[in-house]
């Protein structure tokens, strides 16, 4: 049986704290690639609606 102990405020905080400085880690290391991938989609849409659905699209 395992028996955890009881956590004590300040090493709650500074697991509270490591997390949240991972997780900022983690949105600046996706901001660029989020970026370029929205600028890509919006690019791809622009081209379906000025030239229309690919041929792979249609359903005759």
């Amino acid at each position: 049986m395992i028996v955890m102990k009881p956590v004590d405020r300040s090493e709650k905080q500074a697991i509270e704290y490591e997390q949240q400085q991972i997780l900022q880690q983690l949105e600046d290391w996706l901001e660029l690639p989020m970026l370029l991938l929205s600028f890509a989609w919006l690019g791809l849409f622009v081209v379906e609606l000025t030239w229309g659905p690919t041929p792979l699209y249609r359903c005759d």
